[in-house]
């Protein structure tokens, strides 16, 4: 194997191995906090700000004149609630959830959902109260980061392999 090929087969499968254990880090982080919330105890709490927004991604492509990047949508809901006579304001409604979608109709659902003025029932961490969140369990599409790291993973290792084995 030529050494400018072995360089960029080397540089591909660190690069990969680190994102995939990265994300992987991410996902089974999320899990276990998701799973944790399921014993934190509850407050009642309201609804203080719902709102879809549209913005661009971060791949902001205006420098190079082709516009100003993906249109995408986030859900915005804030939420009200007291943990011992103590003000807190949370913004998560599920571990895992989408912070933009490119859909803008799966964002308005959440707030639907999630009214200005609507009581609900805040789950907190008990160790930290201004950790929490509405929703118990992780997001359905949280599955597609778990897939993403093994994928990634698998592609570094077989890269390296590869290159140990040329």
């Amino acid at each position: 194997m030529n050494p400018q090929a072995r360089d960029l087969l080397e540089g591909g499968s660190v690069a990969l191995l680190v994102i995939g254990a990265v994300a992987l880090f991410r996902a089974v982080r999320t899990a276990q906090m998701a799973a944790r919330a399921a014993s934190w105890p509850t407050a009642p709490g309201v609804v203080r700000h719902s709102s879809v927004k549209k913005g661009h991604s971060m791949f902001n492509m205006s420098r190079s004149g082709m516009g100003k990047g993906l249109v995408v949508y986030r859900a915005q809901v804030v939420y009200a609630y007291r943990v011992n006579g103590v003000h807190f304001e949370g913004k998560r409604v599920r571990f895992g959830a989408p912070k933009r979608e490119r859909v803008k109709n799966s964002m308005q659902d959440v707030v639907l959902r999630y009214p200005v003025e609507k009581p609900v029932q805040v789950r907190y961490d008990p160790e930290r109260p201004a950790e929490s969140v509405l929703e118990l369990g992780v997001h359905p599409l949280w599955r597609r980061v778990i897939v993403f790291s093994a994928v990634t993973l698998t592609l570094g290792l077989g890269m390296g392999a590869v290159m140990l084995i040329g």
